[in-house]
């Protein structure tokens, strides 16, 4: 399949996925499709009116310019049409006709999980973010986001951290990064998994891109993980995406106190499956992917599901025999703010338990 000419058609002023998928449907080659522009008006779907405009925006479109631009990009793309189109996207509803990526795309066999939440998110739903991804990531999962602040931007870099595979599905198109803070995350995503996009290149992160991408994210994935989001997030439109595609739903409990816990909350009460370690979540499919499986024991501790970060094993150590709040502090350099957050997790966890007077000591056993 010629990809200049399906660049050129899906860049064309006016032309959307349901609109592309209407013109190779009936054309089945994107040559043929090109050459006869004049006459799409006999596609089924489409009419007069549109046929005409999407005519005259080839005209104006600077094929061998479009072309050249994506070659200079180094992106790869793939139809629908292409064996190498990921299979548990090609079966979803509205379909993207075309793919832009740059890296590798996940194969088949190999588990992957959307993770997703809050761009407001707070000191507890990043480490969450961070230390969940981090752990299905060494154990072999992809992890899925939106590289967007806050939760989507946690659970790329904890992904990365573990030295597994991740995916980011943009709202802009492939040469577009959005925000400019996550450039090196853009490059190292590329290096370590890769970047997806539906929409043309130059296309601008316009707020209408962001619900449409969404149900990219959720249909790259067998489950969808909500971390943090507030009681009308965005996060909802991937979760309702995911519903519609059958994928199982994951929810991180938080604080009662934190507004960004409402939305987990609620979908744990409507049947969501409550998750606090990786392995609430890999043990849904063992039944798909048995060789993934919970991570071993690390340094001779016992292994408890989560792999924990550099200052929650410090935590742990000190709290081997009671410790207090302030101790913590200083030894740490943490914030209070984010002090609390980690202890909240690691008690939530089972790890410690406060005793009166602001002193923490470890519940397991290391």
């Amino acid at each position: 399949m010629s990809v200049p000419h399906l660049l050129a058609l899906h860049s064309l002023s006016g032309m959307h996925n349901e609109r592309l998928r209407k013109i190779m449907d009936y054309y089945t080659d994107p040559v043929l499709a090109w050459e006869d522009s004049a006459n799409w008006a006999i596609v089924p779907g489409l009419s007069k009116e549109v046929a005409v405009n999407l005519d005259l925006a080839k005209r104006e479109l600077d094929f061998e310019g479009t072309y050249e631009r994506f070659l200079q990009l180094e992106g790869n793309l793939v139809s629908i049409y292409d064996e190498a189109y990921p299979e548990l996207l090609r079966h979803i509803y509205d379909a993207p006709v075309v793919l832009y990526y740059k890296g590798t795309l996940p194969g088949d066999d190999q588990l992957s999980i959307a993770m997703v939440g809050t761009r407001h998110s707070t000191a507890y739903g990043r480490m969450v973010a961070e230390d969940l991804a981090r752990d299905l990531a060494r154990q072999g999962v992809w992890v899925i986001s939106g590289m967007a602040r806050g939760i989507d931007a946690c659970c790329h870099r904890g992904a990365l951290d573990g030295k597994g595979k991740t995916i980011a599905v943009l709202g802009s198109g492939l040469d577009v990064i959005y925000p400019k803070e996550n450039t090196d995350l853009y490059y190292n995503i590329v290096e370590n998994g890769c970047v997806i996009s539906e929409f043309p290149l130059g296309t601008t992160p316009l707020p209408r891109n962001f619900p449409v991408r969404n149900r990219i994210i959720s249909g790259l994935s067998q489950g969808v993980l909500v971390v943090e989001a507030a009681e009308k997030s965005g996060t909802l439109i991937t979760v309702d995406y995911g519903m519609e595609q059958g994928k199982t739903i994951f929810a991180v409990p938080g604080p009662i106190t934190s507004k960004q816990s409402k939305t987990p909350h609620r979908l744990i009460r409507e049947g969501a499956k409550l998750v606090s370690c990786a392995e609430d979540i890999i043990e849904e499919f063992d039944y798909l992917f048995p060789e993934v499986k919970a991570a071993p024991t690390i340094n001779g501790k016992e292994n408890t599901g989560l792999l924990l970060s550099e200052t929650e094993e410090k935590i742990l150590d000190m709290a081997a025999v009671a410790v207090h709040f302030e101790h913590i502090l200083v030894e740490t350099g943490l914030a209070a703010k984010e002090l609390s957050s980690v202890l909240f997790f690691l008690e939530m966890k089972g790890y410690i338990k406060q005793l009166p007077g602001q002193y923490y000591i470890t519940e397991i056993k290391k």
